[in-house]
């Protein structure tokens, strides 16, 4: 890479994905050639066509000492895609809790929704991420967010069958009534799917049993 640059690779060379060398060093955590880029003079909001930042895929990929390495750079960590989809999103619907700490202490947006207003929390809890969840509520995410069909991460961790993060989301007092767009509730959607324990803790909760969508 090095002897590349010194004879005049042109540091901004896109791929057909619209990728530089940056992107492709930062989706696979390699943290030094990053750094070789970045003094270099890559750009670090260079975008590519999909509207993804170097951050984005790092952080996508759980790469926390790039993420690091990116963000004292300079790197926007609140830099949205195409689909207004953030690092932080990514990073907590792939269960990078180390990646999502990171990003949080550096100001990350814990509300930020993307085009069909999943939060963090939201893609947290569908993907049964304890952790993450309690990360996120502690830094203070909206327990009652919805996304455009409104489903809440109740509705979501219920369908799932994530019990702990149903237990979590529950102790933060989460609305156990809340509606989607179909008028279904966390009950309605834990019992299609046959999830036994987590309909028992949301009937413990006193979910009313009669409630019809």
């Amino acid at each position: 890479m090095q002897l590349l640059l010194e004879k005049g690779a042109n540091i901004e060379a896109k791929d057909r994905w619209g990728r530089t060398a940056l992107f492709w060093a930062a989706e696979n955590g390699h943290k030094a050639v990053v750094q070789l880029l970045l003094e270099k003079g890559a750009d670090v909001e260079a975008k590519d066509q999909d509207g993804w930042t170097a951050l984005i895929w790092a952080a996508e990929n759980g790469h926390e000492a790039v993420v690091q390495l990116l963000l004292e750079k300079g790197a926007d960590v609140g830099a949205k895609d195409h689909e207004g989809r953030t690092a932080l999103q990514g990073a907590a619907e792939n269960r990078y809790e180390a990646v999502v700490q990171l990003l949080l202490e550096k100001g990350a947006d814990v509300e930020a929704k993307d085009q069909e207003g999943w939060t963090a929390l939201i893609w947290a809890a569908e993907n049964g991420h304890e952790a993450v969840v309690q990360l996120l509520l502690e830094k203070g995410a909206d327990v009652e967010a919805k996304n455009q069909y409104g489903r809440t991460a109740l509705h979501r961790a219920a369908e799932n069958g994530h019990e702990a993060v149903v237990q979590l989301l529950l102790k933060k007092g989460v609305d156990v009534e809340a509606k989607n767009q179909y008028g279904r509730t966390a009950l309605h959607r834990a019992a299609e799917n046959g999830h036994g324990a987590v309909v028992q803790l949301l009937l413990e909760k006193g979910t009313d049993v009669e409630m019809k969508d």
